[in-house]
């Protein structure tokens, strides 16, 4: 028996640590790195026409005019295919087929939204001017609410069929907290629950409000450029039951919650910290021996990491934490980054890195001005500070960085990091 319990230890903390590492370094964020082309117009030697706007506020009972205003010579002659929906059934609207419509706001309880969509119709060819497809949101207004003029609140904020994001500000900075819930099964009829939590920073692009997207400048994920609300979990499985999503909103902040059957597998939450840009999260220095010092402004990322093995009976056999969290820099005008990976949490005390004891626990620098510098420490200790969080920490450290050329380097170096 004792064997058994042993080797779920063993297991146990390499999933944890394994999870904690991968998604502090994965973009895992239904996003991508391509650039996606949003030119409002397109003009050609005889025909222009004017994008239309991602969303548009009115109020219940209004005359909505949507037009494209083409120009030009043979512009009279393009047909324009308008689909306009609201509660999924099409509204009545006049100017089908020409580049301008109109509709009326239909009567609402609360706020609620008119999708539109425009295309060229078959008769025309697309490739005649370029044409690119218009999408647009119209957000309209109750002016004569009831009680409860809001749907279902939880403390993620109020259940929304889309998130709205007239209000969010190119240039704001976000934390993103994302948290995913896995379960693996052994052949041993055990399974292994896994749940990770990932806090990290970003700066706000413009948004889509159509696409439900939005684009980002991330803190340590340069190949994410962009976020799908619908796809932030789609990397995560749902093997049986009915997968469903929810989107929340209030004040400042907005969700994203995905299930399986009632039970959830995913949930990201992003709340705006400043309407400011802020790539300054904390601080790292570090004195080398052959090195000039690093002393500068850093941001970070922090993955926790849960893993429980359960039997079947439901009952936990064993429980490991691991942490890893990333600092990010510049030294010497060039990128700069640490990685420490570690069993147990920021509020411990010391942590052996290397060695016996500390053999599965890491700390790997990235260095971009001393390719030298690169690579995995050798042995050495993490230190924390009394306390700390999961999210903000601070401490020091002492490492030994292993070279085949030279003598061994000796770093001393202290941090902090402050993600809330």
């Amino acid at each position: 028996m004792q064997s058994t319990i042993e080797k779920q230890v063993m297991m146990t903390k390499k999933l944890a640590l394994t999870a904690a590492v991968a998604l502090s370094l994965s973009a895992c964020g239904g996003g991508s790195g391509g650039s996606k082309d949003t030119t409002p117009a397109v003009t050609t030697q005889t025909i222009t026409y004017q994008a239309l706007p991602s969303f548009v506020d009115v109020n219940e009972g209004e005359q909505v005019r949507l037009s494209l205003n083409t120009k030009g010579s043979g512009a009279s002659d393009l047909k324009f295919d308008w689909q306009v929906s609201f509660d999924n059934q099409p509204l009545t609207i006049s100017g089908q087929g020409s580049d301008t419509i109109s509709f009326t706001a239909p009567q609402v309880d609360g706020r609620r939204t008119v999708q539109v969509r425009v295309a060229l119709s078959d008769s025309s060819e697309a490739n005649t001017f370029g044409f690119q497809d218009q999408f647009l949101t119209v957000n309209v207004a109750d002016l004569t609410p009831t009680e409860p003029t809001t749907g279902p609140q939880s403390e993620l904020g109020t259940i929304v069929t889309e998130i709205d994001m007239s209000a969010m500000v190119a240039g704001s900075t976000w934390i993103e907290t994302q948290n995913q819930y896995t379960k693996q099964a052994q052949l041993d009829n055990t399974y292994t629950a896994i749940h990770t939590e990932l806090t990290r920073s970003f700066i706000l692009g413009a948004v889509d409000q159509n696409n439900q997207t939005i684009a980002t400048n991330y803190c340590g994920f340069e190949d994410l450029t962009s976020v799908d609300l619908a796809s932030v979990f789609a990397g995560v499985s749902c093997d049986s039951g009915n997968r469903t999503r929810q989107f929340f909103q209030k004040d400042g902040s907005f969700s994203v919650v995905e299930k399986c059957d009632d039970t959830v597998i995913g949930q990201s939450t992003f709340k705006q910290k400043s309407a400011e840009s802020i790539t300054d999260f904390g601080n790292l220095t570090i004195n080398f021996d052959n090195y000039p010092k690093l002393d500068n402004s850093a941001c970070g990322v922090v993955v926790s990491t849960e893993v429980e093995s359960i039997n079947q009976d439901n009952e936990v056999l064993v429980s490991v934490e691991a942490t890893a969290f990333r600092l990010i820099t510049e030294y010497e005008g060039n990128d700069f980054e640490v990685l420490f990976s570690f069993e147990g949490t920021t509020d411990d005390f010391l942590v052996s890195i290397g060695g016996i004891i500390g053999a599965e626990n890491r700390a790997i620098i990235q260095s971009d001005s001393y390719a030298e510098l690169g690579g995995e420490a050798s042995r050495g200790f993490l230190k924390f500070e009394f306390g700390n969080t999961p999210v903000n920490f601070k401490g020091t450290f002492d490492l030994t960085l292993p070279s085949s050329t030279a003598v061994d380097e000796q770093l001393e170096g202290e941090f902090e990091l402050v993600l809330e």
